[in-house]
């Protein structure tokens, strides 16, 4: 009796945490069903799409038979769990009954989600063309970062697609996004909308906070040069591996961990060094040596949001100016103020419409009658200063996150002899078959695969 009493409290704690596994596994989404209304639903990853659709049909009064479930881009197929399409918590579903249907080819296995797509940037297309001999997806972990109002920082964040005519998600895509390109610009990736009445064709892409739930509509600015270190490259001013890093779109793509690129952002404001471009205003080029590195300039001014938000006001304060003082306007002098004023060319005396304070607009002086200056430089504001920000040449040689990315295509890569795609062979015979335009050809002789091929070197390393 004493052993079945010792073992009976021991079965029950192991059933217990085993429930409380279970209940970690189990969270609410929402499903919009055809477009209209969103229904709670508390699913259990370990359900397959089918049960969802089960639980969908009980509550909507329909038959599951009837159901089609999209998720990010793609229609989800019947024997998928639902852990393996990657749907965190209070996602949008969308199950549709009836529409049009010329949906994407299914393919077998496991579909790729959205969230892990590669996305490459210019440069980087030789590495996307990387591909191992069956197809499979690279074993790189794929993370976006964007800015997040809500946060109020860079923080990861989760791509996803919509309809552009009609907004909803329920669209099929016909091929995955690739690159930044696909995903930045409008019109480059088709779809199929499965929306009722919707004839949308193509996608649109956009990114939310993967930290929390955001809001119907929410969305945040993509940060296309943020990027997880997947391949440890030691940070350019410091030398250390950090994780994520920020790489600059020079040749080499130097890379810089996001806390020396706030230092570097911080010095080069505090000396008016930033430049300001007519394609991405007031910015920062890379701080590298290379040819490329002086015109290499960020393009998107929410990079700068990883410095504090004094730091921030400073560098939009100090864009504005430069902007202002760039169309041949002015900067109130008046305590306190420094409102822009763009005033007519000819205009000497200058009334502030914000502080009400006059001045000259040659020396900067209250204006009194019979004014006179003999100021020659009346448009400076603070003189630029030689930047003590200097990057060590061993860490730029080290930092090259191009560079490094083609040697290592280079020795474990072969270009495909139909397509010239790099193609990586991770093990196996010499017989491959290129996953994208399917030419079959010989890892020896780099030609079409012939009996001479497999007769000699089939299996040979």
């Amino acid at each position: 009796m004493t052993i079945s009493w010792l073992k009976f409290p021991t079965d029950w704690h192991i059933d217990n945490r085993m429930a409380t596994a279970r209940r970690r596994e189990r969270f609410t989404i929402f499903v919009r069903f055809n477009s209209n209304t969103n229904i709670p639903v508390t699913i259990d990853l370990q359900w397959t799409v089918l049960r969802l659709k089960q639980e969908i049909a009980t509550s909507q009064g329909v038959e599951a038979s009837e159901l089609r479930i999209i998720f990010a881009g793609r229609e989800l197929k019947d024997d998928l769990q639902l852990k393996d399409a990657e749907i965190p918590h209070q996602s949008v579903i969308h199950a549709i009954r009836g529409g049009r249907w010329s949906a994407r080819p299914s393919r077998p296995g496991k579909i790729m989600p959205l969230a892990k797509v590669k996305l490459s940037t210019v440069g980087e297309d030789e590495e996307r063309a990387a591909t191992s001999t069956d197809g499979a997806p690279s074993q790189r972990q794929t993370q976006y970062f964007v800015y997040c109002k809500t946060c109020k920082e860079v923080t990861p964040g989760k791509l996803r697609v919509c309809c552009s005519l009609c907004k909803e998600g329920a669209i099929v895509l016909q091929q995955d996004p690739s690159s930044w390109e696909d995903v930045m610009r409008s019109g480059r990736i088709r779809g199929s909308c499965k929306k009722s009445g919707c004839e949308g064709s193509i996608a649109e892409f956009y990114f939310k906070c993967a930290q929390h739930t955001a809001a119907e509509g929410d969305r945040c600015v993509a940060l296309t040069l943020i990027r997880s270190n997947t391949r440890d490259i030691p940070c350019l001013a410091c030398a250390d591996n950090r994780d994520p890093v920020l790489v600059f779109p020079c040749a080499d793509g130097h890379a810089v961990c996001l806390e020396c690129f706030a230092i570097y952002s911080t010095t080069k404001l505090n000396d008016r060094q930033f430049v300001h471009s007519e394609t991405y205003g007031y910015t920062l080029p890379c701080p590298g040596s290379s040819g490329s590195c002086d015109s290499a300039l960020i393009p998107e001014a929410h990079h700068f949001r990883v410095l504090q938000d004094d730091q921030y006001d400073r560098y939009q304060r100090f864009g504005t100016e430069e902007y202002v003082l760039k169309m041949g306007g002015v900067l109130c002098p008046g305590r306190g103020c420094g409102m822009g004023l763009l005033p007519e060319p000819n205009m000497r005396r200058i009334k502030c419409e914000h502080c009400q304070f006059e001045f000259c607009r040659e020396c900067k002086e209250p204006f009194q009658r019979g004014h006179s200056c003999n100021q020659s430089n009346p448009n400076a504001t603070t003189n630029a200063r030689a930047s003590n920000y200097q990057v060590n040449l061993e860490n730029a040689r080290r930092a090259r996150w191009e560079a490094e990315a083609r040697q290592v295509i280079e020795q474990i890569s072969k270009k495909c002899p139909g397509c010239k795609t790099n193609t990586e062979k991770n093990g196996g015979c010499n017989h491959m078959t290129c996953s994208r335009c399917r030419f079959e050809w010989c890892w020896i002789c780099l030609i079409r695969w012939n009996p001479d091929c497999q007769g000699s070197h089939w299996f040979r390393t």
